[in-house]
């Protein structure tokens, strides 16, 4: 986690290491990760004057070297993730009847 202080408010950031020469993280699959760490920090870490900085909020690929931090608005990229866990839970229920 990264914890600072700017204009006498307390910001928080975090950083998710990727590490897999195998299975690298796309663009996208990076912004997503960047993504979650955000809203985990905003709504299980932050406190309620706390700032979470989505620049602060880091996906680190590093066999890819790849660093890539959250969007302003994550909502779009969390909209789609719920889509493909609702699809992933679909098939698993298919599979495990």
């Amino acid at each position: 986690m990264i914890k600072g202080k700017l204009n006498g408010r307390t910001v928080l950031g975090g950083v998710k290491l990727h590490i897999s020469k195998s299975n690298p993280f796309d663009l996208k699959k990076s912004q997503y990760v960047a993504s979650v760490v955000y809203k985990y920090l905003k709504e299980k870490v932050a406190g309620k004057d706390d700032l979470v900085v989505p620049e602060l909020c880091i996906s680190l690929d590093v066999f890819n070297a790849r660093l890539v931090h959250a969007p302003e608005n994550v909502d779009e990229n969390l909209k789609q993730l719920r889509g493909l866990c609702d699809e992933i839970k679909s098939l698993w229920d298919q599979t495990n009847k």
